[in-house]
């Protein structure tokens, strides 16, 4: 009688899977870990993974179906970008395909507590590709570094080295003096520009009153000017126009009459 060994295998297999829950295959075969539902052991063998060909990460084909804790030895290379697949271990996580990665250590990864014995040329966060850098915060995109350094808060699509779209608040700043720029905001461009503080100094340098006499027109400035336009001209509280009349003193264009309250202001 031609004896089956695959089916007295099997026959071991299920009557000790019944009646112990348990099974060693290979050395010591009596001696197994109480914890153990399946142990393997041997010192010239290995585990063979079923070879198959995946698609990509995010594609259960050749299965059926994502089964979360399915193992296999990927045969292919398939896929583009971040879904791609390359020769090699894989497992399931129920949603996707994670691939082993071989010599990889957690000091590979950035703790959330804290890194040591970091190298600034070889350790850093960021993209090895043409794609820029998201920082997400509830799953909504909050900061994003552009391919070429661009920094927007706010802004998907930053236009300089820092884009903000929203408030900007600033708590505490040094107290400055007249030699300082000033920043000011572009009408058109809305970027962040400095002028000299001087172009935006406006200082009343001189109040001149006096009461006109009748046909008036003449009146002298509080001081020297070169810009009419820095010199303002009241008549009984009301602006007037006026013409320059020489390098201290302008000419109102209605004659005053007696008792008119007039008031000269000359801003620098």
């Amino acid at each position: 009688m031609k004896i089956s060994y695959p089916l007295i295998l099997l026959t071991f297999v299920l009557t000790s899977t019944s009646t112990f829950a348990q099974l060693k295959i290979g050395s010591n075969p009596t001696l197994i870990n109480f914890n153990s539902l399946l142990e393997l052991e041997t010192s010239s063998k290995g585990i063979l993974f079923p070879r198959l060909p995946l698609q990509a990460t995010n594609n259960f084909s050749p299965l059926s179906a994502f089964v979360q804790g399915m193992v296999v030895f990927n045969t292919s290379t398939n896929g583009a970008g971040v879904t791609a697949v390359s020769p090699g271990i894989y497992y399931s996580d129920g949603i996707k395909w994670i691939k082993v990665e071989a010599g990889v250590s957690t000091n590979a990864y950035w703790s959330l507590t804290g890194n040591g014995s970091t190298n600034p040329s070889l350790n850093f966060i960021g993209t090895t590709d043409n794609n820029p850098l998201l920082f997400k915060t509830n799953n909504n995109e909050a900061l994003r570094i552009t391919t070429n350094g661009d920094v927007g808060i706010g802004s998907n699509n930053p236009l300089a080295k820092l884009d903000i779209n929203g408030k900007l608040k600033i708590d505490s700043v040094s107290l400055g003096n007249v030699a300082d720029s000033i920043l000011v905001i572009g009408n058109t461009d809305n970027i962040v520009k400095k002028i000299p503080a001087s172009t935006l100094t406006i200082v009343v340098k001189k109040k001149f009153e006096t009461v006109a006499t009748t046909g008036q027109t003449v009146f002298f400035t509080p001081e020297p000017f070169t810009d009419a336009n820095k010199i303002t001209l009241f008549r009984n509280g009301a602006i007037i126009d006026f013409t320059v009349a020489g390098a201290d003193k302008i000419s109102a264009e209605i004659s005053c009459v007696a008792g008119d309250e007039i008031k000269i202001i000359q801003i620098l």
